[in-house]
């Protein structure tokens, strides 16, 4: 069986992932850093990010994920922005993740909140506590993050079997969460 987490970047897909990974005693793997690995020669994963370098990227980021789906007994921890690209070179490969997500794994969508904005505050407050957003300007990374989430969510809503609203929750209870609707969703 594989467990896809997906969602907005900073509502914990990664810490999730691997608590889950753990409870379900499964593999845990974490796109980017996997991306990161594969980019190395060409400078890394946030390099090719910041210097165009999409279709490299694309190309990459979907192979991985279509070997990836391949595993048995895994989680996969994969951004909200393998399925959500706007620009035209991206929309291909991100309808291809849209499509095989669902098909060959069991979906979990995160979200922060049912309310947009509560989403986009909580969000924001985590993005500017992150590396590679140390030198963006709060106005931009707050725009920044509201985009993004408005981007990503109903291509979310679309290929998740179940969604989990983290809100002020522990780590714990949303695992919990997530064990009880899989127990739901898998009789």
């Amino acid at each position: 069986m594989i467990y896809t987490i997906i969602g907005s970047r900073s509502v914990g897909k990664t810490t999730i992932s691997k608590l889950l990974a753990k409870k379900l005693n499964f593999q845990s793997y974490e796109c980017d850093k996997l991306m990161d690995h594969v980019l190395k020669e060409e400078g890394g994963l946030d390099y090719c990010i910041k210097n165009n370098k999409k279709e490299l990227i694309y190309s990459l980021g979907t192979k991985l994920i279509e070997d990836l789906l391949e595993k048995e007994n895994a989680v996969l921890d994969v951004p909200g922005g393998s399925i959500s690209s706007k620009t035209e070179l991206g929309q291909k490969y991100s309808q291809i993740i849209r499509s095989i997500l669902p098909q060959k794994s069991f979906v979990i969508g995160l979200l922060p909140y049912q309310n947009d904005n509560m989403s986009i505050e909580f969000l924001f407050e985590r993005e500017k506590n992150r590396e590679h957003f140390k030198d963006l300007n709060q106005n931009d990374l707050l725009e920044k993050t509201k985009i993004d989430y408005f981007k990503t969510k109903p291509h979310l809503i679309d290929v998740s079997n179940i969604l989990i609203y983290v809100e002020n929750k522990s780590k714990n209870e949303i695992i919990d969460q997530i064990v009880k609707k899989l127990s739901i969703s898998n009789t």
